[in-house]
């Protein structure tokens, strides 16, 4: 048996993203006969886990080392990283757009996106249906100013919740965002899992990053052929109807979770 430790972080500002995404991988891998799987808040390490594969997702800022080796202990243990951000080393990256010199092994493509099961099941689209949500918080407080944008032009306007680990556990609020995610023909989405999601419906996109990543992502996948629009908020009916019949063409492969999940068992 195999001992995978999945390790990841959340506060009141960061990290709810890579939660979702290593919680889901939590959920398909702690099927696997060969594998004992458990998933890890770095803010609540308390016990030593003996760990062969520890798998880190961990949000943009800094990491010590020193204390995850203390709390994850075993000899020839392997490191894989999901979109690595830290300055110390791992034998292996899973990565959406970002090599990291600090990785063995780089594995990037956008086809290791992770979305999850529940936004998989699609709903008609709602005409006139315009859908603000800018991840599980509003740092920079753009949800007003977005509403005032398009209000004029939207009568049915849905607004995201911030959403905690509880309320995803629970799937308290998430059918509704995953409906309106499904519903809508027009959204507003800051540059991170939401906008992912987003893609994935094939929905025409204004982002607004809260981050210089966020901002730097969105640019990619614009680069990339994806219809969004970047902290635009000067909306004209004229520019609206301009859109009205843009398509999202490019859609999101939904087998990334399956991919990085191979990836971990042959690993």
């Amino acid at each position: 048996m195999v001992n995978v430790s999945i390790l990841t972080d959340n506060d009141t500002r960061h990290g709810l993203g890579n939660f979702i995404r290593s919680y889901a991988l939590y959920k398909i891998l702690k099927d696997k006969k060969s594998l004992s799987v458990k998933h890890f808040l770095y803010k609540n390490l308390k016990t030593v886990s003996k760990t062969d594969i520890l798998i880190i997702d961990l949000p943009q800022k800094h990491y010590s080392i020193k204390k995850i080796k203390r709390y994850f202990t075993g000899k020839s243990q392997k490191k894989i990283s999901l979109d690595h951000t830290q300055k110390w080393h791992v034998d292996l990256n899973i990565s959406i757009f970002n090599k990291s010199s600090y990785a063995k092994k780089n594995i990037v493509s956008l086809k290791n996106i992770i979305i999850r099961e529940n936004l998989k099941k699609r709903k008609k689209i709602k005409k006139g249906l315009f859908y603000i949500c800018i991840g599980s918080r509003d740092l920079k407080n753009s949800k007003n100013k977005i509403f005032n944008s398009f209000t004029k032009f939207y009568k049915d306007i849905k607004i995201s919740q911030n959403i905690n680990i509880k309320k995803v556990k629970e799937r308290v609020k998430q059918k509704k965002h995953e409906e309106f995610i499904s519903q809508c023909n027009l959204a507003a989405s800051n540059g991170g899992t939401t906008m992912l999601e987003l893609l994935y419906h094939r929905k025409v996109i204004f982002v607004y990053p809260q981050n210089i990543q966020e901002k730097k992502f969105s640019i990619f996948l614009k680069k990339k052929g994806y219809k969004i629009f970047i902290n635009k908020y000067q909306i004209t009916s004229k520019f609206l109807k301009s859109i009205r019949n843009i398509k999202q063409k490019k859609g999101i492969d939904h087998r990334g979770l399956i991919r990085i999940s191979k990836i971990i068992t042959k690993f």
